[in-house]
């Protein structure tokens, strides 16, 4: 629904459009991939992604209206499984891998027209939210192109230092310190 914790849509989206986020979440049967991008210009755009991030994943919100549309878009998964024959081959080797267990499998129109949101609430937190100790985030970023984006705003801040603005410098020394710290890794 683009809500999380006590924050509306609009608030969500507020966030993003003066951060320059862009999140997008994609499930497939192996992961859930979550991107994050944001303007390598921006020096705190990754604080603002794990920020969401964080709140996704500690306090959802969970919407009828929403939900609804979930199942719209999974009706029309099916749809493309049976028009694709990689998606069908994929469909049947799970079949047949994990007999009687349909979490790997689209579900059928009747399945979703019987779900309500309590229950797909309750999967989901047991598959994933329960188990948030036991997921691998991977945070990846090119710290060559941050580098270049926050040359200009070094140089300003040499130019700020020179007239002796101490705060400037020790932000340029953290700014520094944290892009050694990043490539050593």
């Amino acid at each position: 629904s683009g809500t999380v914790a006590d924050f509306s849509n609009q608030q969500i989206e507020m966030f993003a459009v003066t951060t320059g986020l862009c999140v997008m979440i994609e499930c497939d049967s192996e992961h859930v991939h979550v991107d994050c991008a944001y303007p390598v210009s921006d020096k705190d755009g990754m604080d603002a992604n794990l920020q969401l991030m964080h709140l996704l994943l500690r306090e959802p919100r969970w919407d009828e209206a929403t939900f609804e549309r979930a199942k719209q878009a999974c009706k029309v998964k099916g749809q493309e499984v049976l028009g694709s024959l990689e998606l069908a081959t994929e469909e049947a080797f799970f079949s047949v891998m994990y007999p009687g267990d349909t979490r790997m499998l689209q579900p059928s129109a009747e399945a979703l027209a019987d779900m309500s949101l309590d229950t797909a609430r309750a999967g989901i937190e047991r598959q994933v939210f329960d188990r948030l100790d036991h997921m691998e985030i991977i945070v990846a970023q090119d710290f060559d192109m941050l580098g270049k984006a926050l040359a200009p705003r070094a140089k300003a801040q040499r130019l700020c230092m020179e007239e002796g603005d101490s705060s400037v410098e020790e932000e340029a020394a953290k700014l520094r310190q944290r892009a050694q710290e990043a490539l050593e890794e």
